[in-house]
């Protein structure tokens, strides 16, 4: 039995995406093109196309940071720069919309997706040339990417356990 070949992290982008080279690899991501959301941060928009904007705004952001963040981003999580990882996390961030996806008046939401996009992205970083303390990283940003929306009517723990 012959193990399967990782594939090079360097290859997720949006740009790879986009062109279809990784439609085999991360089918995942074609099937989020059919995802379309439409509430206050999402205006008729598909899934897919919200991750590249995202994906293309943090490295935007990280590009424009000062000196000290630079520095800090480029810092290593295994053998990743976190400004890599970082990245692949928004590119992951709402990977688990198809799944979890309503419609509720008139708006759509998808509660629960941070938590399933974490297992899901998981799953995923599996197939790729990463150390499991790199997938963790990234797993665990996807998890959490939208605690920022609940901390002020929730308690930490509560945050926890959703």
């Amino acid at each position: 039995m012959t193990k399967k070949r990782k594939i090079a992290i360097a290859l997720l982008s949006v740009e790879n995406i986009k062109r279809g080279r990784l439609a085999d690899a991360v089918p995942e991501f074609g099937e989020l093109n059919a995802v379309v959301e439409d509430n206050d941060w999402h205006n008729h928009e598909p899934v897919l196309n919200h991750l590249y904007s995202v994906a293309n705004h943090v490295k935007k952001i990280m590009r424009d940071a000062g000196p000290a963040v630079r520095k800090h981003l480029r810092g290593k999580i295994g053998r990743q720069r976190r400004s890599v990882l970082l990245y692949i996390a928004a590119l992951l961030h709402d990977i688990a919309k198809k799944e979890t996806i309503v419609r509720h008046a008139g708006k759509t939401m998808c509660p629960g997706h941070e938590k399933l996009g974490g297992v899901k992205a998981r799953r995923i970083l599996e197939r790729f040339d990463l150390t499991p303390k790199e997938i963790a990283f990234v797993a665990d940003i996807v998890k959490y990417h939208g605690i920022g929306h609940r901390i002020p009517t929730q308690t930490f723990q509560e945050i926890q356990d959703a």
